[in-house]
């Protein structure tokens, strides 16, 4: 449990992939320190919608949602314009996206590399990218975090496809 992070008040954070497990946690300790996490998640409205209930019950802060699969360019503009209409700038972004891409050995192609490549590498860095070109248009000193896996560093058996992309986060 992280208990020195903090982020200023009413400060709007874009969470990625922060519907759940991890992502979760993050937009918990956010809404306490009374930032505005904008939470975004790929399918599963209703899972988004208890969760955003959830925490607001909890903690007494907004938590907005955004829908929609950051490898599509027109999901990362709605997640960034989600997050800018709420205050006008976005002051971080913490990507938690991707996907496991459990592509057995033997079935393992150039397709299921490019797949996993453009959801666990390209779509967060694109995302981070336009993140940052908001944020230094506004003159905003924040943060943007882009979260890896410990595949990134310790790949599992059967997980290249997945390992790779999120080991070059950390590289």
């Amino acid at each position: 449990y992280i208990t020195n992070f903090r982020c200023d008040p009413r400060k709007v954070v874009l969470i990625p992939g922060g519907a759940g497990g991890l992502g979760a946690a993050i937009a918990a300790l956010l809404v306490q320190d009374g930032a505005i996490p904008v939470v975004g998640y790929r399918q599963n409205k209703g899972h988004a919608l208890v969760f955003q209930q959830r925490l607001q019950d909890l903690y007494g802060g907004l938590v907005h949602l955004v829908e929609g699969d950051v490898t599509d360019p027109d999901a990362r503009k709605r997640y960034l314009e989600a997050a800018l209409s709420i205050k006008g700038e976005l002051y971080g972004l913490v990507a938690l996206t991707g996907d496991p891409a459990r592509v057995k050995a033997s079935e393992l192609d150039g397709p299921a590399l490019h797949a996993s490549f453009a959801a666990n590498f390209e779509a967060p860095v694109l995302l981070a990218r336009a993140a940052a070109e908001e944020m230094l248009r506004h003159g905003t000193h924040g943060s943007i975090v882009l979260v890896s896996s410990m595949q990134g560093v310790f790949p599992f058996e059967g997980s290249l496809a997945y390992a790779s992309p999120k080991a070059a986060l950390v590289h």
